[in-house]
């Protein structure tokens, strides 16, 4: 499919990992990168460093670490914005460079104002993400939104409402639906492949951290007096988009929270298990957890079948049937990184194309979400075609 031409220019702060992903930007790596790390796949670990010849050090730390959102990123620009670092953001993304940024704006009026800009990336913190995105949409902007795409249902519908208004695309930015796994498991539920039809599933994600919360600038994701949440909304989110594209649209959600002596937050959930019974029938067993160790093999995706079962994380699966009993399979790489097939997915929505994280179909997942903290609160299922109408 022919992509239209158009600018997107970022609100908040970039999606991380798409750079590393990318082939095309080998070239980069071999203009920037190896300038400190060599040829190698060195910048993954500590190693000595032949520092580019810079004739600007400042402390760039807060500015990288407003795009570059890792643990490894964070060490590389701690690291190099020390006395003897010699690093700026112009290493990547000064004059010639093929990150180049052209230019920067203080103010979302100013993006929405000229008329060279076609979409926008919004990325900040959740409680603005509905205001922003009607602006956008009203000014003619496609809008790619990060997840949870608004506060509520209410909100997302909002949001739909005035991109369909305006006919630009709202997308959202929910990486999950595009790990490898996730094709995969699709294609085997929708196939019947090895298992047959699907008769129950269930699916567990999570770890352990009793002292719950984010660091520095983040801080706010874990403090709901900012908008930020629990584990439920922060990280279920992600569960509950990708289990929707594997598996089905959820109808019923029946939902349970827990806290262990050792969690040492009371304003958030620890543990949410939740039971959702899919339009197919299918009941499915969510595990979302903070406050558990998590091993890969205990995590993702269990699916049984009336020919066989499966057990499925992001290493691998094991195939259970009359013929296989506990046979690995290897789960096809994407080609590229999930964060980078997002942005993909949202240019073609721009072209006209459907992906699979639209604003509706996100919306359902927030809705699944929504219904699970009532669910707690009343301690009852709750259907969503009842509770908000057609989604």
């Amino acid at each position: 499919m022919m992509r239209l031409p158009w600018t997107m220019l970022l609100v908040g702060f970039l999606l991380p990992g798409t750079l590393r992903a990318e082939p095309k930007l080998q070239q980069f790596f071999a203009q920037n990168c190896v300038k400190c790390h060599g040829t190698s796949d060195a910048w993954e670990m500590p190693a000595d460093r032949n520092y580019p010849a810079m004739t600007e050090a400042l402390a760039w730390a807060v500015s990288c670490g407003s795009c570059h959102d890792s643990s490894a990123a964070g060490a590389h620009f701690a690291s190099q914005t020390a006395p003897n670092g010699a690093e700026s953001c112009a290493v990547c993304h000064g004059d010639s460079k093929e990150l180049g940024v052209e230019r920067t704006c203080t103010d979302l009026s100013d993006v929405l104002c000229d008329p060279d800009i076609d979409a926008v990336t919004i990325c900040s913190p959740h409680p603005f993400h509905c205001a922003q995105a009607v602006a956008a949409a009203e000014a003619g902007k496609h809008v790619l939104v990060e997840k949870p795409m608004a506060m509520d249902v209410d909100e997302a519908t909002r949001m739909i409402d005035a991109a369909d208004a305006a006919r630009v695309c709202l997308y959202v930015a929910e990486s999950a639906v595009y790990q490898p796994i996730a094709p995969f498991l699709r294609d085997v539920v929708r196939s019947g492949r090895w298992i047959g039809e699907l008769t129950s599933a269930s699916v567990t994600a999570g770890f352990r951290a009793p002292i719950y919360g984010y660091p520095d600038r983040r801080a706010w994701l874990a403090k709901p007096e900012l908008g930020g949440k629990g584990t439920w909304t922060l990280h279920g989110i992600h569960t509950v988009a990708q289990l929707r594209y594997v598996l089905g649209e959820v109808a019923v959600v029946y939902a349970r929270q827990h806290r262990a002596a050792s969690f040492q937050r009371q304003d958030v959930e620890a543990t949410v298990s939740a039971a959702l019974t899919l339009v197919s029938g299918v009941t499915v067993h969510l595990l979302q957890t903070a406050e558990t160790k998590m091993p890969a093999a205990l995590a993702g995706y269990v699916l049984h079948g009336d020919r066989g079962s499966l057990h499925a994380h992001a290493a691998g699966c094991r195939l259970f049937t009359d013929e296989e009993d506990g046979t690995h399979i290897d789960i096809p790489p994407a080609r590229h990184s999930e964060h980078a097939l997002e942005l993909e997915a949202f240019a073609d929505a721009v072209a006209g194309a459907e992906g699979p994280t639209t604003g509706v179909a996100e919306r359902r997942s927030l809705a699944v979400v929504e219904a699970g903290y009532e669910s707690m609160n009343c301690g009852k299922p709750i259907d969503l075609e009842q509770r908000f109408g057609a989604l």
